[in-house]
């Protein structure tokens, strides 16, 4: 009989301890502000430079094998992404003008060797950066 209560006793003593670190852990959590958030700060970076430091990020998680074949995708990947984003600030005559524009870019870049390709992808997706982040600022 004294085997049982001192049982639950230890138990009840290890089941408030368990509910009181609960408690405490909650009410000490704090946002971490240390973080950094992956979406640009409007009013604190550019989105070119915010494209740039991801850019960096990728190339040093790309694999050894194919680096140049994953940057020119993600850079590919951003030029769309701006192009829509641009898309949605100009007005009809500019948006016409950029979709021959980024046809045209399209056919020349196809027929370049990988490195020249990458380069222009990269140079183009600065320039649209650029250009938004110049409609951004009015």
């Amino acid at each position: 009989m004294k085997k049982i209560i001192l049982i639950i006793a230890v138990l009840a003593l290890g089941i408030m301890n368990c509910s009181k670190y609960g408690k405490e852990n909650k009410k000490s959590k704090k946002p971490n502000t240390a973080t950094v958030s992956k979406k640009p700060d409007i009013l604190k970076i550019s989105y070119e430079d915010y494209m740039k430091q991801r850019m960096e990020d990728t190339r040093r998680d790309a694999l050894p094998v194919d680096v140049d074949g994953q940057m020119i995708e993600a850079w590919k990947s951003e030029v769309a992404k701006l192009y829509n984003l641009l898309l949605g600030e100009l007005s009809d005559k500019e948006r016409e003008k950029l979709r021959l524009n980024q046809k045209e870019w399209d056919t020349k870049v196809n027929t370049e060797s990988k490195e020249k390709k990458l380069e222009n992808i990269e140079k183009k997706a600065i320039e649209m950066a650029k250009r938004y982040d110049k409609i951004r600022k009015k």
